[in-house]
């Protein structure tokens, strides 16, 4: 079991060898080479402004910020995905390992449990199928306590698939090839926004770096609610977001 929402421990490691240590309770961090990072790593092989993190009610997403030399997650490059408890990502020659805190300073109403059974099965498991097994649990705990699955369908634009069952956590919506819904367009975004599934349904948030999202007509400040119906504006791309069952 951990913590979900909490405070993140970010542990910096060279070579093996443990440099630094930090605790963060924001929604936002960024590493980097650059003293106004929140999390300076000095190194050459780092950017100035090399990753993100961005905390969620789903948990963290670790974002590369087009650095030069990446980011990997688990030895694997990723541009951005859901952060786990107990991961490791490389910058550079650095490794930064996460551990959740216990509750953020928003009290308890802003964390949740997220219960992963520790099994011979979870132990023995590969990260792909760890993330896999996670998903499922998540989804299943979701569908028991009376939450209904939500499809985001493409009326507008191009894109694949035109109709996608949210089935994840997070749901990445954009031109990056490696979003879940990818829409075509040259200036289409390469993520224009996230939907998030927490136990009390479903939201869009849009990407920090985006202004052309709009909800119902409405341009987005921040994080809202989405509702059985609703439109999303994306540029000239249109999506419906409906509640099935």
């Amino acid at each position: 079991m951990w913590k979900v929402h909490g405070k993140l421990r970010i542990r910096v490691l060279y070579n093996g060898a443990q440099v630094g240590e930090s605790t963060f309770d924001s929604d936002k961090i960024t590493i980097g080479r650059d003293p106004a990072c929140d999390l300076v790593i000095d190194n050459k092989l780092v950017s100035g402004r090399h990753a993100r993190i961005i905390r969620a009610d789903a948990g963290y997403i670790i974002e590369d910020l087009d650095s030069t030399n990446g980011t990997q997650l688990g030895g694997r490059p990723v541009k951005r995905e859901i952060l786990r408890a107990g991961a490791r990502a490389t910058i550079g020659k650095h490794q930064l390992e996460f551990f959740e805190e216990g509750e953020s300073a928003g009290g308890p109403g802003d964390a949740r449990d997220t219960v992963v059974p520790l099994t011979e099965q979870t132990l023995a498991a590969s990260p792909e199928e760890a993330r896999e097994l996670y998903a499922k649990i998540s989804l299943d705990a979701y569908l028991k306590s009376g939450g209904k699955l939500a499809v985001l369908r493409m009326e507008k634009g191009k894109g694949f698939p035109e109709a996608l069952t949210l089935k994840k956590e997070l749901t990445i919506v954009g031109k990056d090839p490696a979003a879940d819904l990818s829409v075509s367009g040259f200036l289409q975004p390469a993520v224009a926004f996230f939907v998030e599934r927490t136990r009390n349904g479903y939201s869009l948030v849009p990407l920090e770096t985006s202004n052309k999202v709009r909800l119902n007509g409405k341009r987005l400040a921040g994080k809202a609610a989405l509702g059985s119906g609703d439109e999303i504006l994306v540029g000239s791309a249109r999506f419906r977001f409906t509640l099935e069952g």
